[in-house]
């Protein structure tokens, strides 16, 4: 994709017209004052050589440093206004992008590395900012004096203008086929840096891990791997850009040999005055920049080029969750959760994940979901909160399906507190009140006693000010669970779902927990994944999931009694416990 139909960029010259009208004045300002310069200075010397007057020579140089001076302040002007246009355009794209991420669901996050997408917001977006910005500006600027210059030297001298603009053409010529190749190994340099910035990201967000099992060498090598590959497609396209400015270098040499040579042939046969030829020469060292410039906006054409290849990726991700055409509402919400003959198969996946999973919760109950590793109760969940599409007519709240849900309103409605505890680098007040961050005191404390975290929060020095870690590291895996399930149970949903959220503590404090949450819960209706059979004995219902199918529903007394799938599961479980506790002794 042409970076300059970038949608972003195309939004803010809509949106900032004003400063680019101003800052394209400014440009042909400069342009013609300073084109105005070695004509002034020409007309000096030819003032000088026929002898004429000091005074008038003394006002030609006053006109040359008039135009010089300003020359200076419509550069500063022009550059104050572009340059800054694109870092506007860089911020408010920046923005836009990150919110097209947050709009994208959690599969298309699990196929990328978080390295690759920093670098796609960092490094690619400002390559397309220079190329947008600095370099349409440079072109502009030496587009514009370019052409002034060579209608400038043509009314010169037309014969020694030709020359000129000889080697200019050949140099042309010479580039197009480097191009290619600069843009090629451009993508290439992007795509390396991407690896590079996802290979440090997972070292230290794993520090923890290299540290426990002595790994820091062997991460350095394959961190080192990475960067000499990066090192190696940055010096190959150095090597291609070399060969671009080798070229100008060459071309711009080239042009003063011609104007020596012609030009001095003409003089001294009388067809040219020295202050003309002098004038010429000024014109000639004026060229040599936009051609040096021109060849340095193609190298970020280029860069800008494949860094949108990269940006657009991230455009062309398609919301997996959107707003549905026709949102309804329903008329007695109360928490009432019926799934119907749910069969689910994960994008790339090549059978299901559920099959057949039907069973209705009635407000203000307790389901329980038990199974074996791998069975589909993560996923289950994840249905019902629907971060993932289930199918439609499948899963229903309040005998609404799920998909036809204003988004707002089921978030507000089900309220998730996963296994994996997500924390932000905040006080451990504003992760927990982060889904009702105008909690009053009194239900803050009540949250925290339900989730069963007072006793560390009061050991902590700050409290609930404590500030944390990346990813809540100073916590332990069973604080920052019950955080989480703080954070869940303080937006008071209709319906709470604890999908193994206390998997990190001990079946004692895991009990303990739940049954607060009981008084806690009356009249609500919530959904408990646990492993442990034990955690949902004393809840109103439960599922037995295996193979992503339902084996076993009923009232937990009632299934254990019965020695079925629930009563293995509590049979191998209080195996395990003892023969831990045999270990122990």
């Amino acid at each position: 994709m042409n970076f300059l139909r970038d949608p972003d960029l195309l939004a803010y010259v809509r949106s900032d017209k004003r400063t680019l009208v101003k800052g394209g004045i400014a440009l042909l300002g400069r342009t013609l004052f300073a084109v105005t310069v070695p004509w002034l200075v020409g007309r000096a010397f030819d003032s000088a050589i026929a002898g004429v007057a000091t005074a008038e020579f003394l006002a030609a140089l006053g006109w040359v440093l008039a135009a010089a001076t300003a020359t200076g302040l419509c550069q500063w002007w022009m550059r104050s206004l572009l340059v800054g246009a694109s870092r506007r355009f860089e911020q408010e794209a920046r923005d836009s992008l990150f919110r097209r991420l947050l709009a994208l669901g959690p599969g298309w996050f699990a196929r990328r590395k978080t390295g690759d997408l920093l670098s796609r917001l960092g490094s690619d977006l400002e390559a397309v900012r220079m190329g947008a910005g600095p370099a349409v500006m440079y072109l502009a600027d030496t587009g514009l004096r370019a052409i002034a210059i060579t209608a400038t030297m043509f009314a010169l001298s037309p014969l020694l203008a030709g020359w000129t603009l000889l080697p200019i053409v050949l140099v042309f010529l010479g580039l197009k086929s480097s191009l290619k190749k600069v843009h090629d190994r451009s993508l290439v340099v992007q795509e390396k840096q991407g690896e590079l910035s996802a290979r440090a990201q997972e070292a230290f967000a794993g520090a923890r891990v290299l540290k426990a099992f002595g790994r820091e060498e062997d991460e350095s090598k394959r961190f080192e791997a990475v960067s000499e590959r990066c090192i190696e497609a940055n010096v190959r396209l150095s090597r291609a850009r070399a060969v671009t400015s080798g070229l100008i270098e060459c071309g711009g040499d080239c042009v003063v040999a011609v104007i020596v040579l012609v030009g001095g042939a003409e003089a001294v046969a009388g067809r040219i005055t020295i202050g003309s030829l002098v004038a010429f020469l000024g014109y000639v060292e004026m060229l040599v920049w936009p051609v040096i410039a021109i060849g340095w906006v193609m190298s970020l054409w280029q860069r800008a080029r494949a860094s949108e290849t990269r940006l657009e990726e991230i455009r062309a991700g398609v919301p997996e969750i959107t707003e549905p055409v026709a949102p309804k509402h329903p008329t007695d919400p109360r928490g009432v959760l019926e799934v119907r003959n749910l069969t689910w198969t994960p994008e790339g996946a090549a059978k299901p994940v559920l099959t057949d999973v039907s069973f209705r919760l009635e407000a203000g109950k307790r389901l329980g979901i038990v199974g074996r590793i791998g069975s589909g109760k993560s996923s289950l969940l994840h249905l019902v909160a629907r971060l993932e599409n289930p199918p439609p007519g499948t899963v229903f709240i309040d005998g609404v399906d799920v998909r036809d849900y204003p988004v707002d309103t089921l978030r507000k409605t089900v309220t998730l507190a996963p296994q994996d505890a997500f924390l932000f680098s905040e006080t451990l007040r504003s992760n927990i009140v982060y889904g009702a961050p105008n909690a009053a005191p009194e239900r803050i404390k009540h949250a925290v006693e339900d989730a069963g975290l007072s006793e560390a929060v009061e050991s902590f020095p700050d409290g609930l000010d404590t500030l944390l870690g990346e990813r809540g590291v100073t916590l332990s895996g069973g604080q920052r669970q019950r955080t989480a399930l703080a954070r869940a149970i303080l937006t008071e949903p209709k319906l709470l779902l604890i999908d193994d959220g206390l998997s990190a503590v001990d079946a004692d404090t895991e009990e303990r927990i739940l049954r607060s949450l009981t008084v806690r819960l009356a009249g609500k209706t919530a959904v408990i994944v646990s492993h442990r059979v034990s955690a949902v004995a004393d809840l109103d219902h439960v599922i037995v999931l295996d193979g992503g199918r339902v084996v076993e529903s009923g009232a937990p007394r009632e299934l254990l009694a019965q020695g079925g799938s629930l009563a293995a599961l509590a049979r191998l479980q209080r195996d395990a416990e003892a023969l831990a506790v045999g270990d122990s002794a």
